[in-house]
């Protein structure tokens, strides 16, 4: 890796070590509620990401990698049901079944760094874009916070990779 890259990614981790935490009233009634939609949504999205890691885990050939990717789709099953009992807290429905099987359709299970680089930018990625595109979710009911945590964890962990030589 060369010197460029590391000092990039030095200043991708202090702007994460620096960040102000985000706080959020936790006086927000349902009165003022976003479109929740995107919780329900973003809590099956990430259960279905946790399993497709799940199984780059069991196939990790580095046993770093191996780790990393244990500590990812943990961060990712704990976001996906934060979001999920968020959304049934703050909807009016008693519960849900997500659509879809949950499967995966990804066919080469090779869990080597390049792909785990590219998959977790990609979900960290998604996520950002559908929290930024959601009005409202910002100041509502602690929701900012459990993405600004993903965030902030996911961020670490794709930072770890990146500095990973093996």
């Amino acid at each position: 890796m060369s010197t460029g890259n590391i000092d990039k990614l030095d200043m991708g981790l202090a702007r994460l070590a620096h960040r102000k935490p985000m706080v959020e009233s936790a006086d927000a009634g349902k009165d003022n509620a976003p479109d929740l939609d995107i919780l329900k949504a973003a809590a099956c999205d990430l259960l279905t990401y946790a399993n497709e890691f799940h199984v780059y885990h069991w196939n990790a050939k580095n046993n770093f990698i191996h780790e990393l990717l244990g500590e990812a789709y943990d961060l990712m099953r704990d976001t996906s049901d934060r979001l999920a009992e968020r959304y049934l807290s703050l909807s009016d429905v008693e519960g849900f079944v997500p659509e879809g099987d949950f499967g995966s359709d990804q066919k080469d299970w090779n869990a080597g760094k390049e792909r785990v680089l590219e998959r977790m930018e990609s979900i960290l990625s998604g996520m950002n874009k559908a929290y930024a595109e959601t009005p409202g979710l910002a100041k509502f009911g602690g929701i900012g916070n459990i993405f600004a945590d993903f965030d902030e964890k996911l961020g670490v962990l794709i930072y770890k990779c990146k500095r990973f030589n093996g």
